[in-house]
């Protein structure tokens, strides 16, 4: 094969190959559409190409536009929506519903309590009305108890001032008191034995006489001659002095004294009277079958000395 003989190039020869020009790139056209009242619905975008996914970038989507009705705002923004439109909220209304419905049941309830307590109200009113005629009924029975009491009590102060005279009458003619019976030896007819032979000078309140009945103490006629005591040497004293001289022996081993802390009041003829003054024997003990204690007061209305309490010891804030 021949070979051709190239020519030689010179700079001059060497010319610059011109390049060809590129088509200009087409540019978008923006063409301003006018918007409408309501936006169309828009159609379904055409699934994408494979190469033009491939090839260049994918466009951005246009956002969707939101929706009008209440049920796409929040919570708070559409009960807002809705109150602003007038319209009822569902949830508002069906809270609403179940807090009647619990006022119902519970108006119910409180209404069927309080008939039943207006029942028991009658129940309890028609009681207090028969109780207020009971206590009318009892305050007459009791006022003509008080009465017969009071008429009693005269007459029985009247009867002891007709003996007190009787026995003072014979005094003065020298005709002695007569003896006692023999001293009782048992607390059982121990009250019936003071009625019959101290009438007059020497009284026992109903206290003492219920004491009398349960009594421990062992030396029944020591209790006894303590009592014709009161009712002799000690009620002369308060008859012919002013109190003095009171506080003595009364036999070997008892002794009369005042009270001093063991003092205690009592209700006597409607008024309170103070019992300062006891006959005590057996020393600083407190065994009720060798103590005694004899707790009485001078009565000057009728001249009598009326035991309060016998014969045990009695428990005072001083002992």
């Amino acid at each position: 094969m021949a070979t051709v003989a190239s020519e030689p190039r010179t700079p001059e020869a060497v010319a610059v190959r011109p390049t060809p020009a590129r088509p200009p790139e087409p540019q978008p056209v923006f063409v301003e559409t006018p918007r409408s009242a309501e936006p169309a619905a828009e159609e379904p975008a055409p699934a994408p190409d494979s190469a033009t996914e491939e090839s260049g970038p994918k466009a951005p989507e246009e956002p969707a536009p939101r929706e009008s009705t209440p049920a796409a705002l929040p919570g708070r923004l559409g009960r807002a929506w809705l109150a602003l439109r007038g319209r009822p909220d569902p949830v508002v209304e069906a809270q609403r519903a179940q807090e009647r419905e619990v006022w119902a049941a519970e108006r119910s309830e409180l209404t069927e309590r309080l008939s039943g307590a207006e029942r028991r109200v009658a129940r309890f009113e028609k009681k207090l009305g028969q109780l207020a005629e009971e206590k009318d009924e009892f305050e007459g029975e009791w006022e003509s108890a008080e009465q017969r009491a009071d008429d009693a009590v005269a007459e029985r102060d009247r009867t002891v001032r007709e003996l007190q005279t009787l026995l003072e009458v014979l005094e003065e003619r020298g005709i002695s008191r007569p003896r006692p019976q023999a001293l009782p030896t048992e607390w059982g007819g121990f009250a019936d034995w003071c009625e019959r032979e101290l009438t007059g000078r020497v009284r026992l309140m109903p206290r003492a006489r219920r004491e009398i009945k349960r009594a421990r103490f062992l030396d029944v006629e020591l209790a006894a001659r303590c009592l014709l005591w009161l009712g002799g040497e000690y009620r002369k004293l308060r008859l012919e002095t002013t109190g003095l001289g009171l506080r003595g022996r009364v036999e070997n081993g008892v002794h009369n004294q005042q009270c001093g802390g063991d003092a205690f009041p009592v209700k006597w003829r409607g008024r309170q009277q103070r019992v300062d003054w006891h006959i005590k024997s057996g020393g600083s003990t407190h065994d009720p079958t060798r103590c005694l204690r004899i707790y009485y007061f001078w009565d000057a209305a009728s001249d009598e000395v009326v035991v309060a309490s016998m014969p045990a010891h009695l428990r005072t804030d001083a002992t």
